[in-house]
């Protein structure tokens, strides 16, 4: 089990009352740091009150992102073989769509997702969905990474404490751990 989920299952458990009920609210996130303080990845945990076949189903189910997923404007599988999915991005920025492809290892015996930058913008991004299914048929996720290289313009306005950073990467984590949430408990 990822640290990630670890933490998340101990809230859930009962371990530490507070942070479980925070959890009950909405997703959590945690923010990562390098030895010397800088930004490295953040993760955002939810619980989703869906099985994980069926939250595995939406998370996996690349060609309908557009419809449920924000700022998503197209979500295209550009290759495929057993295990390994690439697809092509498009974002809805201010200015210029974002544009990339993302490879996505599929692990379906531990129900996780390993993305990684292929080409486009987002040079050297990475991320990782984890499932775990909950005593009670609902499922826990984890997603966790580090969108990098978003936008020259915004580098340029980067401050010592790197709130672009740290702001597009939050923003991101939580924009799919609600929408994958959001989807999977409207079937």
């Amino acid at each position: 089990m990822s640290p990630a989920l670890l933490l998340a299952a101990a809230l859930l458990t009962g371990a530490t009352t507070d942070a479980s009920a925070l959890l009950d609210r909405g997703p959590i996130v945690s923010i990562e740091q390098t030895p010397d303080g800088k930004f490295k990845q953040c993760t955002a945990l939810a619980r989703v009150d869906a099985p994980i076949d069926r939250v595995w189903q939406v998370a996996t189910n690349y060609k309908d992102f557009h419809t449920f997923m924000p700022k998503v404007v197209a979500s295209d599988v550009i290759h495929e073989e057993p295990g390994i999915v690439d697809v092509k991005f498009e974002i809805d920025v201010p200015g210029v769509n974002t544009k990339y492809v993302m490879r996505h290892s599929l692990h379906p015996d531990t129900h996780t997702i390993e993305m990684n930058w292929v080409k486009g913008d987002l040079k050297g991004s990475h991320w990782v969905l984890h499932m775990e299914s909950t005593p009670d048929g609902k499922t826990l996720i984890s997603y966790s990474g580090a969108s990098k290289n978003f936008s020259s313009i915004l580098e340029g306005l980067e401050d010592s404490q790197q709130t672009i950073s740290v702001g597009v990467n939050v923003s991101s984590a939580l924009t799919v751990v609600k929408a994958f949430k959001q989807q999977a408990e409207a079937k």
